[in-house]
């Protein structure tokens, strides 16, 4: 239950259950997917419309204590949204258009901008935590130095 609750975010109400709200979302999201499949302009809305909703939790509450994950987190959250009002265009809802080809070309450069900007963001972020790591362990090797160490008696 330690995970669930964690200290990487703030301590407001949202933020302390940030991580529960998110897994509730997801299976809702799931179950959306599941059981909606035969109704898909009501899975589209009702799946915006959760999007929305987090977007307006995190715009809200600012849940995360550091900046750029927030604002990674509500990139995704209105990427997410992007994605849904393109797929809208695809459905049945909007009728038969001579567009589908550039719809579905949209819907890849969505999802391929996204993926892109996460792993180039991730990418970014290695050195970072590479010289913390480093710092945290130069830090852990010089404390052990010889005038700490108990020298015994033969």
């Amino acid at each position: 239950m330690s995970e669930l609750i964690s200290s990487d975010h703030k301590t407001n109400l949202i933020g302390t259950y940030w991580k529960v709200l998110v897994a509730f979302r997801w299976t809702l999201t799931l179950l959306i997917l599941v059981f909606g499949r035969d109704h898909f302009e009501m899975q589209i809305m009702t799946l915006l419309s959760l999007s929305v909703l987090f977007q307006a939790l995190m715009i809200g509450s600012s849940p995360m204590l550091e900046r750029g994950n927030q604002k990674m987190s509500l990139f995704n959250e209105v990427a997410t949204s992007l994605y849904l009002y393109v797929l809208m265009l695809l459905s049945e809802f909007m009728g038969e258009t001579g567009i589908r080809d550039y719809v579905g070309q949209a819907l890849l450069v969505v999802v391929g901008g996204v993926v892109g900007i996460n792993f180039f963001r991730v990418l970014f972020n290695i050195p970072g935590q590479l010289k913390s790591h480093y710092i945290t362990l130069k830090k852990k090797c010089s404390k052990n130095d010889a005038s700490k160490v108990v020298k015994m008696k033969p």
